[in-house]
């Protein structure tokens, strides 16, 4: 009877677990890791239009750079926001690190891959026109090409640019006063005094 009942028990409280709403709680978080790693391709979305642009109005492509110029614009500025709200931070730390995003987002995500879809399409219009007679293909088959890129786009710009606008911004002095007020700096500055 005890077994019976230890049963019933298990038996009562997973069916409550499954009628509960908190259940679906996992299902958000995972939503919400699905958001915010897919966010980096809305700065893509100028580039979908791009690759668009030869089979729908000129008003759509515009609309895409829309969204793209907007991503960026709230990438910059939420990196600024956090900057600020660091301890310690001042102007200076603020306008370097939103100077060296608008940079990167710039040529990363809006410039680079805006040339290579716009070069793509150039391309493969000009190969297929030259190799088929076939309409439809000829239509939509820049746009196919384009449309293959931009996943790639990422991986092809992202480190890259960073460690360019990186060392770039060393060269001209950005990031000094970090390294002069590291920890690092004021220990074996502290380690000559003595």
């Amino acid at each position: 009877m005890a077994s019976s009942i230890a049963t019933e028990t298990k038996t009562t409280v997973h069916s409550d677990l499954t009628d509960d709403q908190l259940r679906y709680l996992g299902y958000v978080g995972r939503l919400g890791r699905l958001i915010r790693s897919s966010t980096r391709y809305l700065a893509y979305t100028s580039d979908v239009g791009e690759a668009f642009r030869p089979v729908v109005h000129p008003s759509i492509v515009k609309a895409a750079y829309g969204v793209s110029w907007a991503y960026v614009i709230v990438d910059v500025s939420s990196t600024g926001y956090l900057e600020r709200r660091k301890p310690g931070a001042t102007n200076r730390d603020v306008g370097e690190v939103v100077v060296k995003r608008a940079v990167f987002q710039s040529l990363a995500s809006m410039a680079l891959p805006a040339f290579t879809i716009h070069q793509t399409v150039h391309l493969a219009s000009s190969l297929l026109k030259r190799t088929t007679r076939n309409v439809m293909l000829r239509r939509w088959g820049p746009t196919i090409a384009g449309l293959a890129v931009v996943p790639a786009l990422p991986f092809i710009f992202d480190h890259p640019v960073e460690w360019a606008v990186e060392k770039a911004f060393t060269y001209i002095g950005f990031g000094e006063r970090e390294h002069q007020h590291s920890p690092e700096s004021t220990d074996a500055e502290a380690k000559k005094e003595v």
